[in-house]
C-alpha cells in the first residue's frame, strides 16, 4: 500500500474549492464517467463478461483470487485518496486544472508501469484512465469528499472483480460436478 504512506506522513491539504456541497452532481459525474468509460470499452469487455468462457480456463488459486480482488477493491480507495485527494491538494498551487491534468496523467501512467496492465491495456485504456482521473478529481472538488470518486472507481473496477470471481469459481464448480458424476 505505498499510496497510503505520503498522505499519512504529510497529511492531505484541503482543496477549498467546494461549490457548495454538490453531492448529487459529484456522484453523477463520478458514476456517469465510470459508466461512459465502461460503455466505451464494451467491445473489449463483452467477451470477458460471457461467463461460459471460464469453464475452458484453468482456475486461479485462492491466494491469487484474494490478492486480485483485494487489489481491485483497495485501489478504488487508495488510488482515489492518493491521486485525487492528496496529490491534487498538494499540487493545487499549479491551479486546479493543472493539478487535475498532472495527477490524471500520473494515474494513467502508473497503470502502464505495471507489467500485467501494460500487457492487457491498449492506448484506449490509458486515455480512458486519464479521462476518468479528470472526472473523479472534479467530483472531489464539487463534493469536498473522496467518496464519489471511490464509488465511481469501484464501479469501473466491478467488471474486473466479476471476471476474477468467475475465473476462480467456474472451473471449480465444473470440477465438483465432474467428481459427483464419477
Amino acid at each position: 500500500m505505498p499510496y497510503l504512506i505520503p498522505p499519512l506522513l504529510m497529511g492531505s491539504r484541503p482543496l477549498n474549492n467546494a461549490t457548495g456541497g454538490g453531492w448529487g452532481i459529484a456522484f453523477a459525474v463520478a458514476v456517469g464517467a465510470a459508466l461512459l468509460a465502461l460503455l466505451w470499452q464494451w467491445p473489449e469487455y463483452k467477451a470477458l463478461l460471457n461467463k461460459d468462457i471460464y469453464c475452458f480456463m484453468q482456475a486461479i488459486s485462492f491466494r491469487t483470487f484474494v490478492i486480485l480482488e483485494l487489489s481491485l477493491i483497495g485501489s478504488a480507495v487508495c488510488e482515489e485518496w492518493f491521486y485525487r485527494l492528496f496529490l491534487v491538494g498538494l499540487l493545487k498551487d499549479w491551479g486546479i486544472v493543472g493539478a487535475f491534468v498532472l495527477t490524471s496523467a500520473m494515474f494513467s501512467f502508473s497503470h502502464y508501469m505495471q507489467k500485467d496492465t501494460r500487457e492487457e491495456f491498449s492506448w484506449k485504456s490509458y486515455i480512458t484512465l486519464f479521462m476518468l482521473g479528470l472526472a473523479w478529481s472534479y467530483s472531489i472538488v464539487i463534493s469536498q469528499s473522496v467518496l464519489p470518486a471511490v464509488i465511481g472507481h469501484f464501479l469501473y473496477n466491478f467488471p474486473s472483480m466479476l471476471t476474477t470471481f468467475w475465473n476462480f469459481s467456474t472451473p471449480r464448480k465444473l470440477q465438483m460436478q465432474e467428481n459427483h458424476k464419477g
